[in-house]
């Protein structure tokens, strides 16, 4: 449990993480993986012997339901400026899907094409190489239970910020709008 303090997480108290600890930290639903020259009847003994009384608590608590949020009405920027620094960090995210979602291998595929390769995926190819906005361009796509974040990074000169957001932008439209070449795709699904 978390208390909510001003919009923030507050501090969190030792029976807090108790409870927590007594609810959630028990071999119930787990996994034991057992690698090398073992008999498996000596195994199943062994975790018997070890874990066989070891029960939750209490009742495990219900796997915590993680909202999809609301898609963004407009882009919205925000710049941070930090003066003396002679390089400019970009990094544009949207909302993804959870890993379980049908399209979770076509975004992960997606994801690949634009900049998972780094320097050789579209973003290094054509922000970096192709146009030099970026001392380096990539992208990354996160999911678990709920969304995580799509990412695109770059780091330019201060004086190309604009032009490389366009960059990587008009890379992202083009993966929506183009079908990917065989080539390219041979690429990713052998990578």
């Amino acid at each position: 449990p978390q208390r909510e303090v001003g919009g923030r997480v507050g501090a969190t108290a030792r029976g807090d993480l108790e409870a927590f600890y007594r609810s959630t930290v028990h071999p119930a639903g787990g996994v034991l993986v057992v690698v090398g020259e073992v008999e498996p009847a000596a195994a199943l003994d062994l975790v018997a012997s070890t874990l066989g009384e070891w029960h939750p608590a209490q009742a495990p608590a219900a796997r915590a339901v993680v909202p999809t949020p609301a898609p963004a009405e407009a882009r919205r920027d925000a710049y941070v400026a930090l003066p003396g620094k002679s390089q400019s960090d970009i990094v544009l995210g949207n909302p993804a899907i959870p890993r379980a979602h049908p399209d979770w291998l076509a975004a992960s595929l997606a994801n690949t094409v634009l900049g998972v390769f780094a320097m050789m995926g579209r973003l290094g190819k054509n922000v970096r190489d192709d146009r030099g906005l970026a001392y380096y361009a990539y992208s990354a796509l996160h999911g678990g239970f709920g969304p995580g974040p799509w990412t695109a990074a770059a780091g330019v000169n201060p004086a190309n910020v604009a032009e490389a957001i366009d960059a990587i932008l008009d890379e992202m439209r083009r993966l929506c709008d183009e079908p990917v070449p065989p080539d390219e795709l041979d690429d990713v699904k052998a990578f």
